[in-house]
């Protein structure tokens, strides 16, 4: 499908010459309907088989294959073709001079903010706040009593808990390793829940504001000549940088194409034209 948008785009490529035109759009709507038709009849044979098999159809089986031999045996995550390709060697550092994103930020915000639970039974013995209690501000003064707020502020918030699932903590960890170890405060010893085990993954007391803080407050472009604009005005103008990269190199292409063509290999064309069918 992405490739019936492409055709046509470059087709408008040819816009110089009426005629050149003509037969572009012509090609490209050829294209257009073969990549459509196939869509229409492969499409609904993967569907068919995947709701009989559970897993996929042909396609799927054949493509399972080449993964299985690519990966060579490997894990879940595992990427053996990583840094291997010659295109990502050619491109990386010009894309780093125009943008470099905070990858692991946009991992975290895909996965979502963990949701908090409530705690049930606190340990106040481990310096956590008893349920019901409400934090206390610097600013209050509760009767004179600057002891009693002295110690409320040093008292740990154990009232929600967070579960953080592995993926998400392995971002966490990658966004900022000093705020992971100085700001993440396990559940361990502070909530009947952790002991109980009933997270089943990470637990963490305040893993909601260091999501707010480091992941959905924190700026994303992390490096290029567009850092200093921020993300939306940084990606806006990545976008039409990118956009005038790809027309630019779509006409380039089709300059290169025409010459090609229109020279040595349209005598082979017309050559190729006269022969028999079959052999043609």
């Amino acid at each position: 499908i992405g490739t019936s948008v492409t055709n046509t785009l470059v087709s408008m490529g040819q816009a110089g010459d009426r005629l050149t035109l003509q037969r572009a759009f012509a090609g490209a709507t050829v294209h257009d309907m073969f990549n459509w038709l196939t869509v229409l009849c492969l499409l609904p044979i993967e569907i068919i088989f995947g709701a009989m098999q559970g897993d996929g159809g042909p396609l799927y089986w054949l493509t399972k294959v080449f993964a299985d031999a690519a990966m060579e045996n490997g894990s879940k995550g595992d990427d053996p073709l990583k840094d291997k390709s010659p295109t990502k060697i050619v491109t990386s550092p010009l894309a780093k001079v125009v943008i470099s994103n905070n990858t692991y930020i946009i991992n975290a915000l895909s996965l979502g903010a963990p949701a908090a639970m409530l705690s049930t039974s606190v340990n106040e013995s481990a310096g956590c706040m008893p349920l019901g209690v409400r934090r206390l501000d610097a600013a209050e003064d509760v009767g004179g009593e600057r002891a009693l707020l002295n110690r409320r502020l040093a008292e740990r918030d154990c009232s929600r808990y967070y579960c953080v699932s592995k993926d998400l903590d392995k971002n966490f960890k990658k966004i900022s390793e000093t705020a992971y170890k100085e700001k993440l405060t396990e559940c361990n010893g502070y909530i009947a829940e952790a002991d109980e085990g009933k997270c089943g993954a990470k637990c963490y007391l305040d893993a909601g504001k260091f999501y707010r803080e480091y992941v959905e407050e924190k700026q994303i472009i992390k490096g290029g000549f567009v850092e200093g604009a921020g993300d939306v005005a940084g990606g806006i103008i990545t976008l039409i940088f990118a956009l005038a990269l790809l027309s630019g190199g779509l006409y380039g292409m089709c300059r290169i194409l025409k010459v090609l063509f229109m020279t040595s290999a349209r005598k082979i064309i017309i050559q190729a034209t006269k022969m028999n069918d079959y052999v043609a």
